[in-house]
């Protein structure tokens, strides 16, 4: 059967997949590519609070991870404490 197992597959807007999105973003900062990173943590921050809420602890580190990357972008002003979406 050729989608046996494709059910154990996460969904985009699964918490191990928006998870993962959150650390593949910080190894993309740590490679460099600060832009791509802020893309992939601008994503994974929406699909957690959207999917997890927003006190939720992978949503805040999804939070946590794109304040890092707009400090190392120089864009720490685009940061509004309280709102999830910058």
């Amino acid at each position: 059967h050729s989608l046996e197992g494709y059910e154990r597959i996460p969904r985009p807007d699964h918490a191990k997949t928006l998870s993962r999105v959150t650390s593949l973003a910080g190894v993309l900062q740590l490679q460099g590519k600060c832009n791509e990173a802020e893309t992939m943590d601008r994503c994974a921050l929406e699909g957690c609070e959207k999917v997890l809420g927003p006190d939720h602890a992978n949503t805040l580190a999804s939070a946590n991870s794109l304040a890092r990357v707009l400090r190392v972008r120089g864009k720490s002003n685009e940061w509004r404490p309280g709102s999830w979406c910058v």
